[in-house]
């Protein structure tokens, strides 16, 4: 089965709604969902890498940090990726837009993949909701 199919299987199975939807020209056509948390909900979105093998899903805070800051932030993020075990937090260098990315080849059989799946898209959300009102504290300083 096709990485694709796999997330678009564990988003049907948790009544999760995906919306297609493209960033930018070339890159393709990524998978789009809507995740809850304690601390706010974000934008998920998720790219299939099939030649690779590659899963990579994105969780946007919804924070962009203002041109002054972005150097401060982004080593405050880097302090903060130093503590988690898988994934971490980006800030666009350009836009100052801040999002949590996790990525993994795919390999085993269906099952294990699904489970891949569902493991890094539900750690990419409780990432996210973790630390946004300590970024968005220090984005608002």
């Amino acid at each position: 089965m096709t990485i694709r199919k796999l997330f678009e299987t564990f988003m049907t199975a948790n009544q999760i709604p995906v919306y297609p939807f493209d960033t930018e020209e070339g890159i393709p056509t990524h998978l789009g969902i809507r995740l809850k948390g304690d601390n706010g909900d974000f934008d998920g979105y998720a790219l299939c890498f099939e030649e690779e093998r590659l899963f990579v899903f994105y969780t946007r805070l919804n924070l962009k940090a203002s041109l002054e800051k972005r150097e401060e932030i982004a080593v405050k993020l880097a302090q903060i990726n130093y503590m988690i075990k898988i994934g971490g937090f980006q800030m666009d260098p350009e836009s100052g837009e801040i999002t949590v990315r996790v990525a993994h080849y795919m390999t085993g059989t269906d099952v294990e993949q699904g489970a891949v799946i569902e493991r890094l898209v539900r750690i990419s959300g409780l990432i996210a909701d973790k630390y946004y009102s300590q970024i968005s504290e220090m984005i608002n300083e």
